[in-house]
């Protein structure tokens, strides 16, 4: 039997092409739940950065503001917050966005 996946299991991958990504920070306006803006409207992973002590965003030193987004794998985004990560995939003005596995990669 298999177990039941919850709203808060990782249902798919969001990646960022960071050679097209401008810092215009609708992505994070769109998916607050998975992502956040640096302050240059870069994203970043919204939650407890895995280095920071369980400071949101934070990688490291307090004050220094959020860290760059350290996974070259993406970020995990929850089956609850698939429609608007499909959204925020979808109306990225560059183009710079990628969702893997829900459903196949895909751009929208």
């Amino acid at each position: 039997m298999s177990a039941r996946p919850d709203a808060a299991s990782p249902a798919a991958s969001l990646h960022v092409d960071w050679t097209a990504c401008d810092g215009r920070g609708l992505c994070a306006e769109l998916l607050p739940e998975v992502l956040a803006a640096d302050p240059w409207g870069y994203p970043v992973a919204a939650g407890p950065h895995p280095e920071s002590g369980g400071e949101p965003g934070v990688g490291g030193a307090p004050g220094v503001g959020p860290a760059p987004w350290p996974r070259r794998e993406g970020v995990a985004v929850p089956a609850a917050a698939l429609p608007d990560a499909r959204r925020a995939v979808r109306m990225c003005p560059r183009l710079a966005l990628r969702l893997e596995g829900a459903g196949g990669d895909r751009r929208a």
